[in-house]
């Protein structure tokens, strides 16, 4: 091709391109009353036709524009998740909640986390990490009894945390082994005894004469005289109590004082599962760990699909595991601190709240 003519040639593709352009540019004003192809005609056209002829550099920036890039992003890869251009999208698409979705998806993925999380966390009145008295004050009471209930509340705790198995006649006990016979004067398995015979033993005595006629608490009896007054941490040990757990928060009502201070934790996730779809208000949460392993990534999907809490053995706990539970919405409390060095890594690693044996190990913040 002669040089006059490439002259020439090419500045009537210039022309050309200024024109389509100029018409990409009226048709994107326009786009609501046009059809879908229409304005992906005039785009792709004012891209491709110079492209015959001009290398890309040539290309102006209005024409770049037109296509929605910019000149640097030319050379450039598309990004695999581009949600920049949802405030070119037709309003009627972002209308309502569709709207406040695009907004709330345009955010960085930190700042939606850190947002989702601490809108979750607002619901509750403490201040994180919440201190969680396991087993009640178990340092200086005997555990799961009222007496080591009513110290976390004297010492200040947010939770308390306790165990909770079914007697042989469905009533819900408040005991951690699967027998009673470490915890108080008696022998033999709880699923094996009525509460007639559970509610005679002395569950005090073993940790100090002190507190000898401690009795083993009922669930129903730790509602009445805790919920409202401090949030309660309810660790179903067995995976056959969701029914009469259900049966029992209905009997009291719209949960009124206790939903939004109440969670149901287990080493189960398909029987919190169960309860969840059994209460669909209830806060739920997963404990992982128990075998020193962290909960994998397809681990963490499958219990975010279901529970509000992913909660982990203190060995186990870090900022990276942390991170990943906080990116899938949920939030997570540690078990077990019992010793005052290993509080200051986990406030490190922004954890939500503190499983520990004595609440004084954890310090609070000023005001």
């Amino acid at each position: 091709m002669n040089t006059p003519f490439r002259k020439a040639l090419m500045s009537a593709t210039v022309i050309v391109l200024t024109a389509f352009a100029t018409i990409a540019t009226v048709r994107q004003t326009a786009a609501r009353s046009l059809p879908a192809w229409s304005a992906a005609w005039t785009a792709s056209t004012a891209y491709f036709i110079p492209s015959l002829f001009l290398p890309s550099s040539a290309y102006p920036a209005s024409a770049l524009s037109g296509r929605g890039v910019s000149p640097a992003e030319a050379d450039s890869p598309a990004p695999r998740h581009r949600l920049s251009s949802i405030g070119h999208l037709p309003s009627a698409v972002v209308d309502g909640k569709s709207r406040k979705a695009a907004a709330s998806a345009a955010l960085p993925e930190t700042e939606q986390t850190e947002r989702t999380v601490s809108e979750k966390a607002e619901r509750w009145p403490y201040a994180r990490p919440w201190i969680i008295a396991h087993r009640g004050v178990s340092m200086r009471a005997p555990e799961n009894t009222f007496a080591a209930f009513d110290l976390a509340l004297l010492e200040g705790a947010d939770f308390i945390e306790l165990d909770v198995r079914r007697s042989r006649d469905g009533r819900l006990v408040v005991i951690h082994d699967a027998t009673v016979d470490r915890t108080t004067d008696g022998k033999g398995r709880v699923a094996d005894l009525s509460w007639d015979v559970l509610s005679r033993l002395d569950a005090g005595s073993w940790f100090d004469l002190a507190f000898a006629g401690q009795p083993l608490p009922l669930l129903e009896e730790v509602l009445e005289r805790y919920a409202g007054k401090i949030g309660l941490l309810v660790e179903l040990k067995e995976p056959d109590a969701e029914d009469e757990l259900a049966a029992l928060l209905t009997a009291r009502g719209p949960l009124e004082g206790v939903e939004n201070r109440l969670i149901v934790q287990s080493f189960h996730p398909e029987s919190m599962r169960r309860l969840r779809n059994l209460l669909p208000k209830i806060q739920i949460g997963v404990l992982t760990g128990q075998n020193g392993r962290k909960p994998s990534e397809k681990d963490l999907d499958h219990f975010a699909g279901f529970a509000d809490f992913i909660n982990v053995r203190l060995d186990t706990a870090d900022a990276r595991l942390v991170q990943r539970i906080h990116r899938r919405g949920a939030l997570t409390l540690v078990w077990t601190v019992r010793h005052s060095g290993e509080v200051a890594p986990l406030l490190k690693a922004g954890v939500d709240g503190i499983v520990t044996d004595d609440p004084t190990l954890v310090p609070r913040e000023p005001g």
